[in-house]
């Protein structure tokens, strides 16, 4: 066994980096969504995610969710416009 072998694969980085990227998202949305000119609004709030593709599969699962949660939270529709680039 090398040091080859146990230093980090480009694949398993590219999955950390995609998670932060994630977390930073998910981070951004909610800060976006509480503010008070969101609040008062009737209408739907509109995001855009721009993300490289390796994140796309795990969107997927949490945009539907997300969408689902703070609705409920608040009664407000949020929108997700998504890129994936990469």
């Amino acid at each position: 066994m090398g040091i080859r072998s146990s230093l980090p694969s480009k694949r398993s980085s590219a999955k950390f980096i995609g998670c932060v990227l994630t977390g930073l998202a998910i981070n951004s949305m909610v800060v976006a969504c509480s503010s008070p000119q969101a609040q008062q609004s009737d209408k739907p709030i509109k995001l855009t995610l721009v993300s490289y593709a390796v994140t796309k599969t795990a969107y997927e699962n949490i945009i539907p969710k997300f969408i689902e949660q703070w609705k409920a939270q608040t009664g407000q529709t949020v929108e997700f416009e998504q890129s994936y680039g990469g």
